[in-house]
């Protein structure tokens, strides 16, 4: 029997009650977030995966988002601002424990669903919050984008640069965007198009601010 719109809703209406107990607040049915510093949010995505009959598969996506990144980012691309959305880090939580391997949590009406939720939200804390907090300074977080191997390379290859950018290290944030243009090489794809111009941009920042 398919899962049911009600029981999707139960369980996360669970997840969601145990996460803010941990200090997370709800910005979205699927996006919690917590303060860790003034530039730092520990942030969780509740992914729902499809096609597994009787059992909700919910992929926790853990990570930061860093503010001070996404704001200058989003004024390099010229696109609107989101307050908590999307992550600059972010992988399932599987990746940041021990196994280092993905792991979803299934929920059924056959298992409890509270208990399912609470061994979610125990690795959320164990595992998601103390590589959290690890990566809150900016040195540590720019590390982390480019040897972590849950990161998105698309979104990575933007906030690399910017990071530098932020720590002062402009040369290193040219270094890396050329790197990323010679790996695009003749593509003219809207992905590629659209490096191409965020390139033209920072490089163009860098240039006024130096």
């Amino acid at each position: 029997m398919p899962i049911s719109k009600e029981f999707t809703k139960r369980v996360f209406s669970c997840i969601q009650e145990k996460l803010v107990m941990l200090g997370f607040e709800k910005r979205k049915p699927e996006i919690l977030t917590v303060p860790l510093s003034a530039d730092v949010m520990g942030w969780v995505g509740l992914n729902k995966a499809i096609g597994h009959g009787e059992n909700l598969e919910i992929n926790v996506v853990m990570g930061v988002r860093h503010q001070g990144i996404e704001s200058l980012l989003s004024d390099l691309l010229q696109e609107p601002f989101n307050t908590f959305s999307p992550p600059t880090l972010a992988g399932n939580i599987g990746y940041l424990s021990p196994g280092n391997r993905y792991v979803p949590f299934l929920f059924s009406s056959s298992r409890d669903v509270a208990l399912i939720a609470d061994e979610l939200c125990n690795e959320v804390k164990t595992y998601g919050l103390d590589f959290a907090r690890k990566v809150t300074d900016l040195s540590a977080l720019v590390e982390a984008m480019q040897v972590a191997r849950f990161g998105m390379s698309e979104q990575i290859g933007y906030r690399v640069p910017v990071g530098y950018l932020l720590l002062g290290e402009s040369d290193k944030a040219i270094w890396f965007i050329n790197q990323k243009i010679d790996e695009i090489g003749s593509r003219t794809d809207p992905a590629a198009l659209r490096y191409k111009n965020f390139a033209e941009r920072i490089t163009e920042h860098i240039v006024k601010t130096n």
